[in-house]
């Protein structure tokens, strides 16, 4: 790669092989290493992101699945124009001191895609999705406050309507304390777009409540008032 690194365009140059003018290309991203994968199945999965740090992003680009429309070659170059296939959404929480390990969102139904895949020769490649959850969660790592502070943190999710439906933001800290909001956003999250969630008040949950998350390792599942 000759150029492009942190910019929205890039170069590449190599040699070795020819391009056939009358063959059609197709480009996606991540790489997967299977030379023989199926261009109509490509697999997905938003599962296992890890935010290290209040400003980490590296962590997006792995689940950034991105597809190109089929281009020619009547030249020698190929030029592939990406499209998302995701949604960004970020989260600013407000919370008080302390180390964070974990972050989920909670809806009431399975609205959430867990794996999936796309097709990279279909006429508008969109995720299918094969395995679905109430419940996204991010972990958290190298995230410590030393008083009550803002900070953001960034995931990559299948594109999902949430218009109208509350769903619960909860943070654990290393403590095993829990906290809570709830938001109802007013919109669907289209691929390629950029969406936000602000959480400047939320509510600490005994663990005594018997609460809504699960999978929190030695804690247990959430509750709790709304925001």
């Amino acid at each position: 790669m000759d150029g492009g690194g942190a910019a929205s365009t890039v170069q590449f140059d190599g040699g070795g092989w020819d391009l056939k003018p009358s063959a059609v290309y197709y480009s996606y991203y991540p790489f997967i290493g299977n030379m023989y994968l199926d261009r109509t199945h490509i697999p997905v999965s938003y599962l296992g992101q890890k935010q290290t740090g209040t400003t980490g992003v590296d962590h997006i680009g792995l689940c950034d699945f991105m597809y190109t429309d089929p281009a020619s070659s009547p030249t020698g170059n190929l030029v592939f124009n990406f499209h998302h296939l995701s949604t960004l959404l970020y989260v600013n929480a407000t919370l008080p001191a302390g180390t964070y390990t974990k972050l989920a969102i909670t809806a009431p139904s399975e609205v959430f895609t867990s794996k999936g895949y796309y097709s990279l020769v279909a006429s508008n490649p969109a995720i299918v999705s094969t395995e679905n959850s109430n419940q996204f969660l991010l972990d958290l790592d190298g995230i410590t406050l030393t008083e009550q502070s803002t900070f953001r943190v960034y995931m990559m999710i299948a594109p999902v309507n949430l218009n109208g439906v509350e769903v619960t933001v909860s943070v654990l800290n290393k403590e095993k304390k829990e906290y809570q909001c709830k938001k109802t956003p007013s919109r669907a999250y289209e691929a390629g777009k950029r969406y936000g969630l602000t959480c400047n008040s939320f509510s600490e949950v005994p663990q005594s409540l018997g609460l809504i998350v699960g999978d929190w390792g030695d804690g247990g599942t959430i509750g709790g008032d709304a925001e």
